[in-house]
């Protein structure tokens, strides 16, 4: 970032460097520099400080859409103070909204360009790359020059960021064949690469039901009979624990683990677990694998958009998408530390038991691998306290476990 106010706002963030939007943002036309112009064709929202998006402000309706998006967490005041900003937007062509932005010496090659060929046509879009997370990745509104939104895209610019988008559209094209009733996912556009980044094109999936407030039990309550759709679209017979294939899978997982002790630890829960499960045969379909608020929105006839897929599998114990709902809304609300994980999965029953202890195995194997993957900082305490709420919830004693099990697990957003 270069040049001026804007300059000084994105500089001295969390490494002392550039802002991590801005430089992605920059990014995307090679050798190009991002520099404040007032008559820039972007805009820092809501500011060069701590910018949030990078808005195109050549269309006043692109502009105005890229501030209404809404995850369906939003609060109802969130939602007020986005419509406003929208409102602001065609009331006065973008002059109020945050540091313009412009690129100087924009290179031939760029991502507009590439874009604009896979969509035939000339586009702009909006960039937003969301909070500091180990699978952090930029996300795009694509908009034609009238401002119409045409497409999200996510690009995989890491090695995780890579494998989450490759994996994401290999699995919207497993689930556009599913027969489906309650549950829209967006279908695959276009799959490419350009330079050394994954691109992955995907339909928008609008819902004016999505953009108004609603009451708190209506954005936190579980979709169940959409989650049981998902499930029994890819049912299989149903099958013991210990001898799902996924679950085998979970224990040559808990083998890759950097700390050997944590591994251990997971396979004694995973041991815990087949004694309680008692070789009863396990209802088997799909999950999501991340089924939370901010990664649905309802949609027309009580059916519900789902967004996020690159955490979906098949052949698991039916019902690990209300187990994940309900601890990601409990620890948004509460905190999170392993009494609030506990406390959140239903398991008043020895199957509820099972089947909570076969979902933190799950979530365990993930955030710890992540951990030891480029920016698993952010991960690495959320694993240690799901390996800990996993092992209270199996009843192991602290002879069990290591010394030292941390007491909380910070952070909101899941992986």
């Amino acid at each position: 970032m270069t040049d001026g106010g804007a300059h000084g706002g994105a500089q001295g963030g969390a490494h002392g460097g550039e802002d991590p939007l801005v430089a992605t943002f920059g990014s995307l036309w090679p050798g190009a520099a991002v520099t404040a112009r007032p008559d820039g064709r972007w805009a820092l929202v809501p500011n060069a400080r701590r910018p949030r998006q990078v808005v195109p402000v050549s269309s006043r309706l692109a502009a105005g859409r890229t501030l209404c998006r809404f995850s369906s967490d939003s609060s109802p005041a969130q939602v007020v103070r986005r419509v406003a900003g929208a409102a602001v937007v065609g009331a006065t062509r973008g002059a109020l909204l945050g540091t313009r932005v412009g690129l100087s010496g924009e290179p031939v090659d760029s991502l507009a360009r590439h874009l604009g060929e896979l969509m035939g046509q000339p586009v702009t879009f909006s960039v937003g790359i969301g909070s500091e997370r180990v699978n952090r990745k930029p996300v795009l509104q694509v908009f034609d020059e009238r401002g119409r939104t045409l497409a999200f895209v996510k690009i995989g610019d890491s090695e995780v960021a890579r494998a989450d988008v490759t994996a994401e559209g290999a699995n919207l094209h497993r689930v556009a064949a599913a027969p489906l009733r309650d549950v829209v996912a967006p279908r695959v556009l276009h799959e490419s690469w350009w330079r050394d980044r994954v691109v992955l094109v995907l339909e928008p999936l609008g819902s004016l039901r999505a953009s108004l407030p609603r009451p708190r039990r209506a954005r936190t309550a579980p979709p169940l009979a959409a989650m049981d759709d998902l499930a029994r679209a890819f049912a299989e017979p149903g099958t013991p624990l210990e001898d799902l294939a996924w679950w085998s899978e979970q224990r040559r997982l808990s083998l890759q683990m950097a700390d050997l002790d944590q591994g251990r630890r997971l396979r004694v829960a995973m041991d815990r677990l087949e004694v309680l499960a008692d070789g009863r045969a396990w209802p088997v379909g799909a999950w999501h694998g991340d089924w939370t608020p901010w990664n649905m929105a309802p949609a027309a006839r009580g059916r519900v958009h789902l967004w996020d897929w690159e955490r979906f599998e098949t052949g698991v114990p039916r019902g690990l998408d209300r187990m994940h709902h309900a601890v990601n809304v409990a620890t948004v609300r509460h905190g999170a530390s392993p009494e609030v994980v506990v406390g959140a999965l239903p398991a008043g029953s020895v199957t509820e038991r099972v089947l909570a202890g076969a979902y933190l195995v799950a979530v365990t194997n993930r955030y710890l691998l992540l951990a030891a993957t480029e920016r698993g900082e952010h991960i690495r305490d959320r694993g240690s306290c799901v390996l800990a709420a996993l092992e209270e919830l199996a009843g192991l004693g602290v002879s069990d476990r290591s010394a030292g099990s941390p007491a909380g697990c910070p952070g909101r957003r899941s992986a």
